[in-house]
Order: structure tokens, then sequence, then C-alpha cells
């Protein structure tokens, strides 16, 4: 039953055409960023190289958000989610066959960015890895926080700001996170820094992610980003820990309000 699922959410995929509509996606930023990069005096290819990975990263997440939340809302609206719960099908279940399959999808996205700038440009191999493997890590965890906020809200356009909101706190919660630390003699300004800081526990560090000097300049710049903790526990394990973290957060979230609706 499970695969079946799976399979069904797939299929619809396939029948959307989102992954070839990625694609032309694609070849426009790849010929838009070619001809920045032809601007540039030196290091052509690099330019390049950057504004891709950059350009193809953001239009991968906005892919995924839109197809998730519009996926999900149209099924409510045809009734399909009323049939499928009718039939002997756990509603736990259900959630985690949807969970699943966006993930394959994510998953899917990231291989195709990641192939598509090993291929197309000239990245420093370790950078590139680490690259990839954090994009890998923030799609998944963009398509569960798209699949709650589909689920919650009623509109599939509000689901989708508000999966763009969260996608754009969490790119900016490392600047946010300086500002809020630095010294004030303002008590009111020191609260709301710690309020900040406990805020920021419960938001995905996107910004850590995906950076593309990562792919100019390697281990070395991904060595130059980390802090004490990231040295301290790894790169890795903060990337596996953050995926995992999040991912089983928003799916449990998703399963709670998912069984407490009335069909």
């Amino acid at each position: 039953m499970f695969s079946s699922l799976m399979g069904y959410t797939l299929t619809a995929a396939l029948r959307d055409r989102i992954l070839l509509a990625f694609v032309l996606i694609m070849l426009i930023i790849a010929s838009i960023s070619n001809f920045l990069g032809s601007a540039a005096i030196v290091e052509q290819l690099q330019f390049s190289m950057v504004y891709k990975a950059g350009a193809m990263r953001l239009a991968g997440a906005v892919s995924l958000v839109l197809f998730i939340c519009f996926y999900v809302r149209r099924a409510y609206d045809s009734r399909e989610i009323d049939f499928l719960v009718s039939r002997p099908v756990s509603r736990p279940l259900y959630i985690l066959s949807l969970a699943t399959s966006f993930a394959v999808i994510a998953a899917a996205l990231a291989v195709a960015i990641s192939a598509a700038i090993y291929i197309s440009g000239v990245p420093d191999v370790s950078g590139w890895q680490i690259w990839s493997f954090s994009l890998l890590i923030e799609y998944i965890v963009i398509s569960m926080i798209a699949m709650f906020f589909a689920m919650v809200i009623k509109s599939a356009a509000g689901a989708a700001l508000a999966g763009f909101a969260l996608y754009a706190l969490g790119r900016m919660i490392g600047v946010l996170s300086g500002i809020a630390d630095m010294p004030t003699d303002n008590q009111g300004l020191v609260v709301a820094g710690y309020l900040f800081d406990l805020i920021s526990v419960f938001v995905p560090r996107f910004d850590l992610m995906g950076q593309t000097a990562w792919l100019v300049y390697g281990a070395q710049a991904v060595a130059a980003d980390m802090t004490d903790s990231l040295k301290a526990i790894g790169f890795n394990w903060f990337l596996y820990l953050q995926g995992l973290a999040f991912s089983l957060l928003f799916i449990l979230a998703t399963i709670f309000d998912f069984t407490r609706k009335q069909f």
C-alpha cells in the first residue's frame, strides 16, 4: 500500500511535467549565466558557474514549494484525499507516503542541478561534493515545510507564500543573528537578542548550505564558514542532524494536524 501511494504521487509529478519544466528553467538560467559570465574580464567560467549555481538553487526551491502546495490543495479540492482516507489506509501512512514521494522529487531536482553545475562549470571537486550534499538536505527540508503548510493552510497561494517566507527567513537567519548579537546598552534590545537566538534554534539554517564560494574555493571555503560549534560536531554531521531533525519535525506536525481533520 505504501509503495502504491508513493507511485500515485510520483505519477502525478510526471503528469504535471515538473521535471521537464525545471529542465527548461535550467537551460534558460544556464544561457543567462553564460552571458553574464562572458562579461567578466577574468575567470569567466567561475563567474558563470557561480551565477548558475545560485539561480538554480533558488529556482529549484521555488519549483518544489509551488508544485507541492498546489498538488496538495488540488487533491483536497478534487476530493482525492477524502477518497484515499476512506480506504483501509491509516492517515499517518498516507502522510509518510507523501513525504517520501516529495523527498524523492526533491532529490531528483538536487541531483539534476548538481550534475548541471559539474558538467557545465569547473568546480572544485571537494567543494562541489559538499555543496551538492547540502543542496540535497536543503531541498528535502523545503519539501517537508511545503507539505506542512499545504496541509494546514486551505489556500495554495497562502501555503506557498508561507513556505517562501520561512525559506527566506532560513536564508537570512545568519545575518539576523549577527545583528541581534551586536553589543548594545539598551536592555530591551538585549532581551530581544536573546529571544531571537531562541527563535533561531527552530529555523532551518539554510544560510549555511549551498554557498557558491565552495564551488570555487573548495574545502578551504567550507572550513572558513564553520563556527567553533560546527567544527566540534563536523559539518557533514551538522547537515545530517539538521535535515533529520527538521524533516521529522514537519512530518510529525503534518501527521498531528491531518489526524485531527474531519472529512
